[in-house]
């Protein structure tokens, strides 16, 4: 029982359930890859009319290649088409750290086939995205662009740290809802790693 003064949090409790409504960020669902998978894709149970704005967090992706780059490409009929077309603008910075006098650089991109989330990573045993989170933003509407903004650091070819800030819109399809996306390498299979998907409610 609740009383109207208040909750008393001094015992112990237990969430067993679902919880709603208590944060801006609910949680949705989350991927665990497996050796050998191909991709780690959400799909229009999870991308819904509900929210037009969204949270990934990954954890310690894992690539079966070296010298790959993590991408990733949006659907709008649950993945029977992914855009792969030359419809991604991108502007993206990173900064280099075990490069001579250490390095930063900026890549950009007016009509690019997929969302290039990180440089060229180091594969089996690094992390390529170590510590990686993305907002992006699917409305449901004729006005804004569909985008994603993502932030992490990976391992770069040579073993140097490398963070990176890289930010994608797809500059055609205003109208219609992005219901699925999928994250893959562009080379090679997923080693291991954890996306997990939160809703955003304004």
């Amino acid at each position: 029982t609740v009383a109207s003064t208040g909750i008393d949090l001094s015992d112990a409790f237990a969430f067993t359930g679902t919880v709603t409504g208590a944060g801006s960020h609910e949680k949705l669902h989350s991927i665990t890859a497996s050796n050998g998978d191909s991709d780690i894709t959400f799909n229009s149970t999870y991308l819904t009319s509900t929210y037009d704005k969204y949270f990934f967090t990954f954890q310690n992706i894992l690539q079966t290649n070296d010298d790959n780059y993590f991408i990733a490409r949006l659907s709008f009929d649950n993945g029977s088409n992914y855009i792969s077309s030359s419809n991604y603008q991108k502007v993206s910075f990173e900064g280099e750290q075990g490069t001579s006098g250490n390095a930063t650089s900026s890549r950009y991109a007016s009509a690019a086939s997929y969302m290039m989330l990180t440089g060229s990573s180091s594969g089996h045993g690094n992390a390529s995205d170590e510590a990686a989170n993305a907002h992006a933003y699917f409305h449901n509407d004729n006005v804004h662009y569909k985008s994603l903004s993502f932030m992490g650091n990976y391992r770069y070819t040579g073993g140097q740290h490398v963070g990176v800030y890289s930010n994608h819109v797809l500059k055609t399809n205003q109208t219609d809802r992005c219901n699925n996306i999928k994250f893959y390498f562009n080379s090679g299979t997923i080693v291991s790693g954890k996306i997990t998907l939160y809703g955003v409610r304004q």
